[in-house]
């Protein structure tokens, strides 16, 4: 389905078209149901109808791929593949610090870039600089913006750049690995309990503290009772 809506032809690198990394389109249609239920007993609760949901991935996906394909059918075309890159703004992108750790940063607009300069890079010559001063010349030179910056990081630790874009009020994070998600001091835990084996997952966004695992249904164990709720709707 990434494939057929043209996710993939969007997300890569310049030379190589890539899936997203997880099982989005499912993941993005199970969400979708579950609105479109959320909405069928509202519905229900102010006329007494029921509704009838009938939703596809392709659906779904072609909804979240709205912005390319707009940009397709009236800015021109779809914006290209970039990477870790944005098609319009810089610099963005991963930039590698000294440690060879890399800090991915966005500069949104010309408050930003100033305090960038001063802050981060300490280059206050460059907030004015003909070839910087917004963002279409930034990324018209992004290749030697992009040069600079990490010629500049590359002299600091990772620590430090992170401190020095935080007190610059720019939006940044660390290239994580999912070894770096598990220890992260924002990720919160839940268990579940498969059978007699306990594990532990990030938890779901929206929920109730509990230090009891959940337990996790075995096949078919509520299969009478979603036949006899069914049975018991179709008879009323």
């Amino acid at each position: 389905v990434q494939g057929e809506v043209g996710l993939c032809s969007v997300t890569g690198t310049e030379d190589t078209p890539s899936r997203v990394g997880v099982s989005i389109t499912d993941l993005s249609t199970g969400l979708t149901a579950f609105s479109g239920i959320l909405r069928a007993l509202l519905k229900r609760g102010k006329n007494g109808m029921g509704t009838d949901l009938n939703i596809s991935m392709f659906d779904v996906m072609a909804d979240w791929m709205n912005m390319p394909l707009l940009a397709h059918r009236y800015m021109g075309g779809a914006p290209q593949r970039t990477g870790l890159q944005h098609s319009f703004i810089a610099p963005y992108g991963a930039f590698t610090c000294k440690s060879g750790k890399q800090v991915l940063l966005s500069i949104q607009n010309n408050r930003e870039w100033a305090a960038f300069c001063k802050i981060v890079l300490d280059k206050v010559d460059l907030i004015k600089d003909v070839r910087f001063h917004n963002n279409a010349e930034r990324y018209k030179n992004r290749i030697l913006l992009d040069q600079i910056v990490n010629e500049a990081f590359s002299q600091i630790d990772v620590k430090k750049v992170v401190e020095k874009l935080d007190a610059a009020k720019i939006a940044n994070a660390t290239l994580n690995s999912i070894a770096d998600l598990s220890d992260h001091p924002f990720l919160n835990n839940s268990s579940a309990k498969i059978g007699e084996t306990e594990v532990s997952m990030a938890a779901l966004p929206l929920g109730n503290k509990s230090d009891s695992p959940v337990p996790v249904p075995r096949l078919g164990e509520h299969s009478d009772l979603l036949r006899s709720e069914f049975s018991a709707a179709k008879l009323q």
